[in-house]
C-alpha cells in the first residue's frame, strides 16, 4: 500500500513509506498535502497487535507529545487492504483526543482547499464520515 488516499472525519490522509521486517509491518500515515506524518501504524504479526502512534500537528498543540493507541486484531482485520484501513480508522476514532485532532486536521485541510479555490467546503453540521467511508 503506497500513496493510497483515505478520509476519516472529513480529513484526508495517504499511506506511504511502508516497510516489512520479521513479524513487523510499518506504514506512515500523512495528512494530504503535508510532508509531516500524522501517525505510524505498526502491526506485530506474531501476536496480532496493532500499535498506532499518533503525531499531532504542531499547529494543533505545540506542547503535545506523540501518543500510542493499541489493539489486538484478528486475521480478518488484515484479510484485505480495505478492511485493514477500516481497522486503523476505527482505532483512531475510538480515542476522543484523536477524534479532536482529526477534526482539526479536517478543518485545516478545508481552509487550505478554500484558500486555493479547490475542493468543496461543506456547511456547518455536514462534516464527518459516512458509515461506508471511514477512510
Amino acid at each position: 500500500m503506497t500513496s493510497n488516499k483515505f478520509d476519516v472525519m472529513g480529513a484526508s490522509f495517504f499511506i506511504s513509506d511502508t516497510s516489512h521486517a520479521s513479524n513487523l509491518y510499518t506504514a506512515w500515515v500523512h495528512p494530504l498535502d503535508s510532508s509531516e506524518a500524522f501517525a505510524r501504524v505498526s502491526l506485530f504479526s506474531n501476536n496480532m497487535d496493532m500499535q498506532v502512534k499518533v503525531l499531532p500537528p504542531a499547529k494543533y498543540d505545540s506542547n503535545m507529545t506523540p501518543y500510542e493507541l493499541t489493539s489486538t486484531i484478528t486475521k480478518n482485520h488484515i484479510s484485505n487492504p480495505s478492511i485493514f484501513i477500516q481497522t486503523i480508522a476505527e482505532a483512531l476514532l475510538s480515542d476522543p483526543i484523536t477524534r479532536d485532532v482529526l477534526s482539526y486536521v479536517g478543518r485545516e485541510q478545508d481552509f487550505l482547499r478554500r484558500k486555493k479555490g479547490t475542493g468543496y467546503s461543506p456547511g456547518p453540521g455536514i462534516s464527518g464520515s459516512s458509515g461506508n467511508n471511514l477512510w
